[in-house]
């Protein structure tokens, strides 16, 4: 039986006993799978399905759900690839296709007219049961999925955009991206990650089939030319051990040549490989930090070779004598958070003194040992959906090491500004409910934070066990100003622990109770997350590998004045987008017309452009933009037009940047070899003004590839790559805090990273 069959068969056999659920699936099959016609004013209902077992299952659920009896026949057929079967579920006597129509909504009752898309209380249902029996309903019907020796895919045929429209918003609230292409003027819903069609499979609920696909998958996988470079193929290495031999030796000789110019993800796979030479590169994915696929493996290290091999051909004519390697000091880590400054070659001042923070081996043993964790699990929320659970998957490396060395987490984080109230939802049950199918295990939410349903829950814990607790911004002394009520506050959630872990990066610029006083109370180190963070942000402000360019977008420069001041002192480049560029316009006495504008700030800006000038730092500013007639909401019509950045008319707003300036952005930013971003061009979540910070993300994905490291600066810039559709394997590091990755870029003390010292 072909793998396909087994999820369809997986699929209809589930009984979820939920009505909404039952009629959402049944009501996306006749959709996805049904044709619709008259006969002598009677509506015809007619679906037919390659799989008996789901033709069985909508005959079944039709009379169940809605009363409604209908016939199941098989047509076979012979076709150019053989013969075919087909399987019909049709509902037609005594005016039963009406009735039907009406019950699931797909007859609109205003118009007497099929509804295009899928009925509005089918789309407006946030029940998730509900959501994935959409998907459930839509693959039973149309769905296909690759072979797993083939190119991964998971796709819906869609009868209608506005049907491949709906699934994409539901495949959202499931947290998984999708795209949407055109095959023969059909429209099709794909997917293409395979991690990410796991998932998807996973939460129809294809338990089974998903992994034997994906187990098969990753088997095909290594066998294939993604991981060949050389004879850097995993498949040969697990045959043969002087392959893998011969293999490390040129991992090992590429970290000669390069000495400490390797880029910081490209010496993280190498080392890898070198330190677990037994290992294939799937293993390896799950040992790296966090984990990554084999084929990211893969290509890092064919990356490796290639500029170990660039270098050595120039130095060899040049004449030079390849550096020594080091290997790096891994006792603490060391992030740059000072105001010293040392001139280097470019005549640019860069920051030279670091500061020392305590890491997880710091902790000594931690068997037994009660471990709070202040983790960064702010996510994004439609209903209870997560629509991006990337802060939680950042924080499993930390989670699961201290499980395995048999500690018992105890999770503490907050979701959204709560304001020191308990907002039902606002609450962490999605988190815990996440976190706990991501580690495969219960996760209990503790009712409160520190009280007695959190004292019970973690009393009862035993080692390896993982306890998330409740919004801790539900306690207004969180984020008390007063040092004393939040350091008492503090002393309650210590008590819960013997030790604290900060790996919550997107807080460490605050100072409130779960990140900051607690560590005053326990034993305090940085996580991995942390860890990670700081390094990877140290590597732009401390004796960066030059060119050094920082692209700044998002709607204000007041947002930004603190790290346009540091950098100028720093950057080789600076390229300037999103709105906050109207600002800079407007001060060289450019029109632009209704765009965002500071006007409180043209003179700081008219200042930051003197004193890039003066520094020799070249400022980049956009020559065309895109405009509208007003910004993109409620009756504003979007008609994009394309205008010179000095001749913006007066009843227009900027909204992106142009063709010209994205060629001019993409190109300065290849042209470096260390990148930070922070903030989308333009207004990235309408797609005709998202083509700007595409432009850019797509130029620190080239940069990355050609030897750079490129950090994207969190927030906005994050969730814009993500839902653009850019692997995050791309860049060399993704920011899980947007303002704290702004303040380390300012130069600031974090007072969450101070605390760690």
């Amino acid at each position: 039986m072909a793998l396909i069959d087994e999820v369809k068969n997986e699929l209809a056999a589930i009984n979820d006993g939920s009505p909404s659920a039952k009629r959402a699936q049944a009501t996306a099959m006749i959709r996805f799978g049904g044709t619709i016609h008259l006969v002598r004013n009677q509506a015809v209902v007619e679906c037919t399905f390659d799989s008996h077992a789901a033709a069985s299952w909508l005959r079944q659920a039709l009379k169940e759900v809605y009363g409604r009896d209908a016939e199941l026949y098989r047509i076979d057929s012979n076709t150019a690839n053989g013969e075919v079967t087909r399987h019909v579920v049709r509902v037609f006597k005594n005016g039963s296709g009406n009735a039907l129509l009406r019950q699931t909504g797909l007859l609109d009752l205003r118009t007497s007219r099929i509804t295009r898309g899928l009925p509005p209380n089918i789309i407006g249902n946030n029940d998730i049961a509900a959501i994935k029996a959409v998907w459930r309903g839509a693959f039973l019907a149309r769905g296909e999925l690759s072979d797993p020796g083939k190119a991964g895919y998971l796709e819906v045929a869609c009868p209608m955009s506005e049907t491949a429209l709906a699934l994409v918003g539901m495949a959202r609230r499931l947290g998984v991206q999708v795209k949407t292409r055109q095959v023969r003027n059909t429209e099709r819903v794909v997917l293409n990650d395979a991690f990410a069609i796991e998932r998807l499979l996973t939460n129809m609920g294809a338990v089974h089939t998903a992994r034997e696909w994906s187990g098969k998958r990753n088997d095909g996988e290594s066998r294939g030319k993604a991981n060949r470079l050389a004879n850097f193929d995993d498949a040969n290495m697990r045959r043969s051990a002087k392959a893998a031999v011969e293999a490390c030796a040129k991992v090992q000789h590429a970290f000669k040549i390069l000495g400490d110019d390797i880029p910081e993800n490209l010496r993280a796979a190498g080392q890898l490989r070198l330190d677990h030479r037994d290992a294939t590169l799937e293993g390896l994915g799950r040992l790296a930090d966090p984990p990554i696929t084999k084929d990211a493996i893969a290509g890092r290290i064919r990356r490796l070779l290639q500029l170990a091999a660039k270098v050595e051909r120039q130095r060899a004519e040049q004449g030079d004598v390849p550096h020594t390697h080091q290997e790096p000091h891994v006792e603490s880590v060391q992030a740059s958070n000072t105001s010293t400054h040392a001139m280097n070659a470019h005549g640019v001042s860069a920051q030279t003194e670091r500061i020392t923070m305590k890491t997880l081996k710091d902790l000594g043993d931690l068997k037994g040992k009660r471990v709070l964790v202040r983790a960064d699990f702010n996510v994004p929320l439609d209903g209870t959906t997560i629509t991006d659970d990337g802060r939680i998957r950042a924080a499993l490396p930390t989670i699961t090491t201290l499980r395995n060395e048999g500690a018992k987490v105890i999770v503490m984080a907050h979701l959204g500004r709560p304001k020191g109230k308990v907002v039902p939802e606002l609450s962490l049950a999605p988190v815990a409910a996440r976190l706990g199918e991501l580690l495969g295990i219960t996760v209990p939410l503790a009712a409160d934070t520190y009280g007695e349903d959190a004292q019970a829950k973690v009393a009862a814990m035993s080692d390896g066990d993982v306890v998330l607790l409740e919004n801790v911004r539900f306690n207004p002394e969180e984020t008390s100003k007063d040092e004393a009520e939040r350091a008492a506050y503090a002393k309650k959630i210590a008590d819960l622990g013997d030790a604290f872990v900060s790996d919550g990066f997107g807080v460490v610029h605050r100072a409130q109770g779960s990140n900051y006083d607690v560590a005053a109370d326990l034993p305090a180190a940085a996580g991995l997350l942390v860890e990670k963070e700081v390094t990877a942000l140290s590597k732009a402000t401390v004796n960066p590998e030059r060119p050094l360019t920082v692209v700044l977008g998002g709607s204000k420069v007041s947002d930004k004045l603190g790290v346009i001041e540091n950098l100028l002192g720093k950057a080789n480049r600076l390229v300037i987008g999103g709105g906050m560029v109207y600002t800079f316009l407007k001060a060289q006495g450019y029109e632009v017309g209704t765009s965002l504008l500071e006007e409180d700030q043209l003179d700081k800006v008219k200042s930051y452009i003197e004193t890039a000038k003066a520094n020799g730092v070249e400022l980049v500013l956009p020559t065309d933009v895109v405009v509208n007639a007003g910004f993109p909401a409620g009756d504003t019509p979007i008609n994009p037009e394309v205008v010179p950045a000095d001749a913006i008319p007066a009843d227009r707003m900027g909204l992106d940047i142009g063709p010209e300036s994205q060629k001019l952005f993409h190109d300065a930013i290849v042209n470096s070899k260390t990148v930070v971003w922070n903030g989308p061009m333009g207004v990235f979540e309408v797609p005709e003004f998202a083509a700007g910070t595409r432009a850019v993300a797509q130029g620190l994905v080239d940069a990355t590839a050609a030897g750079a490291f490129t950090i994207v600066g969190g927030g906005d810039s994050a969730s814009a790559v993500r839902n653009l559709g850019f692997p995050e394997d791309g860049f060399s590091h993704i920011s899980t805090g947007g303002g704290a990755s702004l303040e380390f870029l300012e130069g600031k003390t974090l007072p969450g990273l101070s605390v760690l010292e």
